[in-house]
This record gives structure tokens, sequence and C-alpha cells, in this order.
């Protein structure tokens, strides 16, 4: 079973020129069983298609979220690692240098929520929505992205190892909280 839910990356800020918005907005499909979710985000400023951006991951609720973004034109994915904070996931923006391994290259905010539950509690900025529909359409455009060899084929390699990603994406999760820790110590 999967949930529809919406994702918002803000205060995208970068040391260098590589490609990315200051901020996306999509739909995620997370499929509850393994953390596992993939979906499409636009930059906030439009709504072309051509500037869908293909994400997929691990979704560990209330502690982190680590999503792979394949940018339209660029060859490697962008790899947000994010940790939760009291209103949203901070953290930061990573370059993959090669498979497994990635640079630091700048920093990003992101706010998830399930439409749904958004849907039954009132939520304003939901309410217009169209669940079906937006699962429809949702399903519709990744199907077409992984139409492209070069999405698809670190998209399954990382799908193959999601478990290992799981479970380093809960050892960064308990390196922060270490480190957080030791800072409110000071």
């Amino acid at each position: 079973m999967s949930r529809l839910l919406g994702i918002c990356i803000d205060d995208v800020s970068t040391s260098s020129c590589v490609g990315l918005n200051a901020a996306y907005d999509g739909y995620l499909f997370l499929h509850d069983e393994s953390h596992w979710f993939e979906g499409i985000v636009r930059a906030s400023d439009s709504s072309s298609n051509n500037d869908a951006s293909f994400v997929y991951g691990i979704y560990l609720p209330n502690n982190i979220i680590k999503i792979y973004m394949v940018v339209p034109g660029q060859t490697k994915p962008f790899i947000f690692t994010c940790v939760r904070d009291a209103r949203f996931y901070e953290g930061s923006i990573g370059s993959e240098i090669k498979l497994g391994s990635e640079e630091e290259i700048g920093s990003c905010k992101i706010s998830t929520g399930d439409i749904v539950s958004m849907k039954e509690k009132g939520y304003p900025e939901v309410k217009n929505i169209d669940v079906a529909q937006a699962s429809t359409d949702l399903s519709n455009t990744i199907a077409g992205v992984k139409q492209d060899y070069a999405v698809v084929f670190h998209y399954l390699l990382m799908r193959l190892y999601r478990e290992e990603i799981t479970e380093y994406a809960k050892y960064e999760y308990n390196l922060e909280m270490e480190r957080r820790k030791a800072v409110n110590r000071k």
C-alpha cells in the first residue's frame, strides 16, 4: 500500500552554481513496508513538465529523509540528507562523486505531509487537490521519467540496496543526534 505525500524542499543554498533551484514542490508515493518512496518535484516557480525532477529514497518519519533527485540535464543525482527538527527536516545537499560517495555542496529544509490526512483535517492548502487524479498524474509522470536509461539505472541500483541505504540513513540520524547532544552539553 502506498500513501500520497506532499513535499516541499525550501531554502536550497549551494556553494556553487550546480543547477538547483531555490525551492521545489511535488508529490511522493511512500511505500509503507519499506520506507522507500518515489515521486516528482518541480521548481516552485514552474509548472512545466520539462522541469520535472524524479526523486526517490528513504523516508523514516520523524527521523530522517534521504532523497536522490535526478534533475533534467544532469548525469548524477543530487542527494538531500535531512534530519527532523521541531517543524521540518533540515540538512545537507550532496553531489554524487561516485556511486555511494558524495561531496557536500549546500543545505536545505524539507517538509512533508500526508495529503489524505491533511484533507481530513481541513488544511486549506490541500482542499482543492483531487487525490485520485494527483495519484494518477504522479504514476504517469514517474512512468515517463523511468524511460530514460540514465535515470532508471541509478534508481534500480539504489532500490536494490534500499535496505542498506535505510540502515545507513539510521546511522546518519544517530550520528546527528549525538552531535546535537554534544553541542547542547557545551
